[in-house]
């Protein structure tokens, strides 16, 4: 069972990725953001410190879902992808950082 402030840090986050996806950074306000997650204004301040903050978990949440996303289709694949390709590792057997096959 999620805490109340679990509920409320995933309400802002869900409120505002439509809203920055739909406004950008600069439309978006932060009343704009409480109204849509109906949360008090206080709860971003104490949960990201200001809008930049959320603004910057919103991002990092973005990319870790992007990384998961890509790691799926990138095992499903038949064809190995070049390390390369991801990162600057050289043309070792493996790639120990990013764990793809690179030959």
């Amino acid at each position: 069972m999620t805490r109340p402030a679990e509920h409320t840090r995933d309400a802002i986050i869900k409120a505002a990725v439509h809203l920055f996806a739909e406004k950008g950074f600069d439309g978006t306000s932060v009343r704009d953001i409480v109204t849509k997650a109906r949360v008090n204004q206080a709860a971003i301040n104490y949960h990201f410190k200001s809008k930049v903050g959320l603004y910057l978990e919103v991002l990092k949440t973005a990319f870790e879902k992007l990384t998961r996303l890509m790691q799926v289709l990138i095992r499903r694949s038949s064809k190995p992808f070049l390390a390369s390709r991801l990162c600057e590792a050289s043309y070792a057997s493996n790639c120990d950082h990013c764990y793809y096959a690179t030959k």
